[in-house]
């Protein structure tokens, strides 16, 4: 069973999120802010790092700037933000979608462990 970290500060999300995974056949870890993540991440190694953009503490982003310089592992950035320049930002993610499209999250977890490199077309919007 391929196991996910779930990076969501917003509860009642991330137990949705959670629920459509794990019917998907996954192993979900949940973290809510970036320290946890880390820490979680170090322990466990997911193959699959889904994470919020937008969390208390360490953001998203950093948290995606540190773990590039520790493993390849795949991240599909969420993200609720909506504004013109930050759609330019998130063009320079790796991976990234709405984090309110939930058949689309689902989705591209789905293609990404279906590829043995994992790679996840970024969403337009």
């Amino acid at each position: 069973m391929t196991t996910i970290l779930l990076v969501e500060d917003a509860h009642d999300l991330a137990q949705v999120i959670i629920r459509e995974l794990e019917a998907s056949s996954y192993h979900v870890l949940h973290a809510s802010d970036g320290q946890a993540a880390l820490q979680l991440y170090a322990r466990e190694q997911p193959a699959l790092v889904v994470l919020d953009w937008m969390l208390p503490g360490l953001d998203g982003l950093e948290v995606l700037h540190r773990l590039r310089q520790s493993a390849p592992t795949p991240v599909l950035m969420l993200t609720a933000r909506g504004e013109e320049t930050d759609r330019v930002l998130g063009l320079e993610l790796p991976n990234w979608c709405n984090k309110y499209s939930l058949q689309i999250t689902v989705a591209q977890v789905e293609r990404s462990n279906m590829a043995s490199c994992i790679s996840i077309p970024r969403l337009t919007w």
